[in-house]
């Protein structure tokens, strides 16, 4: 009698195996820039599932802007796209039971534009002249503007 069950156990085994496939679902799609509409390169998107806000997955884009990445489970998503220079856009979706292409689109993102203040750099002349086998001191002098040090020296 075991060893019917065995029989019975080895030959079910399979079909219950193969009938849980992995499904992945894709998702694609182009980050633009908002002025040329053309693809920012290497931008970083972060697929971040719902409600829970845990990251799923984290990639950059292309070089021409388009991304194509796999998701292993149906829900709701957030997806977040930044870029160096960039306002960070983000926008959600489902991904249902029965799809298993979902294509984004083209995802637009604006510049950021910073101004930095204007940055003063002020030189000053040393205080210490120093030549061959000669140290002076010029800090204490009365050089005319058009004089040298060697014109200090020779006085």
């Amino acid at each position: 009698m075991k060893i019917l069950y065995l029989i019975l156990l080895l030959n079910i085994f399979p079909f219950i195996a193969l009938s849980q496939e992995d499904r992945t679902y894709n998702i694609v799609g182009i980050v633009a820039d908002s002025i040329d509409k053309k693809g920012i390169s290497f931008a970083t998107i972060v697929i971040i599932r719902l409600p829970g806000k845990s990251i799923e997955k984290q990639m950059a884009v292309q070089a021409d802007g388009k991304f194509d990445l796999l998701l292993k489970s149906t829900g709701e998503y957030a997806l977040a796209v930044s870029s160096l220079g960039y306002k960070t856009v983000s926008e959600n979706f489902t991904i249902k039971e029965n799809h298993f292409f979902y294509d984004l689109g083209t995802i637009i993102i604006n510049t950021n534009s910073i101004e930095l203040n204007s940055i003063n750099i002020i030189a000053e002349k040393p205080l210490v002249k120093i030549e061959a086998d000669k140290l002076i001191s010029v800090s204490y002098t009365h050089l005319r503007a058009h004089e040298t040090v060697l014109d200090l020296v020779c006085r």
